[in-house]
């Protein structure tokens, strides 16, 4: 129970020493009586948060010290959603300055789509925007390309400045998400984010945390595209096996086979018959009886070739 009490106070002890040595920077760099820096936030940085607690109020001044934010102007400021998260959010001068303050920022420029659209209730507006930030500790700039239909975040309101002010949020959306990839500003968010947070659609750092249905995502006026319906494929049909042929002869072999069968006596051949069985038929009857005497004559002496007897 002691060491609880004792490490309570310690963290106690070091949250007022933080607070102590960032109030003391702050009276240097604003001119505000340090007794006054309290109350002076709570009306600018905290105007929307009036309880905020230690850990809270360091965190965004953390952060407002770190980039040389100024938070009583707002450049950087909190924002508590529904779930009770306070968060540091940084306006569109916040984003600027800290370009601006880069001793390796060599400018920018921005880009648009020649065709215009509408979403929502917005007016028309370029497709998209894009910007290219110029480095010198680059050797290609940094380009950053924001679509209309996925940052518009108008209608939840009568006089919604995405929808009055369409080009110019979309142009303001794009330069805060240019300078945080090309800077590496992962602490903080933008408005639009804050808000899709405090409805439930993203995360604190732009993470989907519910996947509603496309349908509700869609403004009023967009219809969702059903999906193709997939084909199904049929099996394929069994396929027939092809005939067995009979071998036949070609009709003019035949027709030479029978003319040898008639000179020789034998029966001529059947159009059934292969040219085998025909020419089994022929060798038979071609053959001379066994008991026939040999009636070729005798070899001339030329024909025979006498071998002398040396032994």
């Amino acid at each position: 129970m002691a060491k609880n009490q004792q490490a309570q106070k310690t963290i106690t002890e070091t949250k007022d020493n933080l607070l102590d040595s960032i109030f003391d920077r702050m009276e240097n760099s604003y001119h505000i009586p340090k007794a006054q820096i309290t109350s002076v936030l709570r009306e600018t940085a905290f105007k929307d948060e009036k309880v905020a607690s230690d850990s809270e109020m360091i965190s965004l001044l953390s952060v407002a010290d770190k980039y040389k934010l100024d938070p009583f102007i707002r450049e950087i400021y909190a924002f508590r959603n529904k779930k009770g998260v306070l968060t540091n959010i940084i306006g569109i001068d916040g984003w600027i300055k800290i370009m601006n303050n880069r001793l390796t920022f060599k400018g920018f420029k921005l880009e648009e789509a020649e065709n215009f659209i509408t979403v929502g209730k917005s007016k028309p507006c370029p497709e998209w925007m894009e910007i290219h930030i110029f480095d010198s500790d680059r050797d290609h700039p940094i380009i950053i390309r924001e679509y209309l239909d996925e940052c518009y975040n108008g209608g939840k309101f009568s006089s919604d400045p995405w929808d009055t002010h369409t080009k110019r949020f979309l142009r303001w959306k794009t330069l805060a998400q240019g300078v945080r990839v090309a800077y590496g500003v992962n602490e903080v968010i933008d408005k639009d984010e804050a808000e899709r947070i405090d409805i439930g659609i993203v995360g604190e750092q732009g993470v989907d945390l519910e996947t509603p249905d496309t349908a509700e995502q869609l403004p009023a006026d967009t219809e969702a595209i059903p999906e193709a319906p997939q084909e199904q494929q049929e099996p394929p049909a069994p396929q027939p096996e092809p005939a067995k042929e009979e071998t036949k002869p070609p009709d003019d072999q035949t027709d030479q086979l029978r003319k040898n069968a008639a000179s020789t006596g034998a029966p001529a051949p059947r159009k059934k018959e292969t040219v085998e069985q025909v020419e089994a038929e022929m060798s038979v009857q071609e053959e001379p009886p066994e008991d026939q005497p040999d009636t070729s004559p005798p070899q001339s002496p030329k024909q025979k070739k006498e071998i002398p007897d040396f032994f």
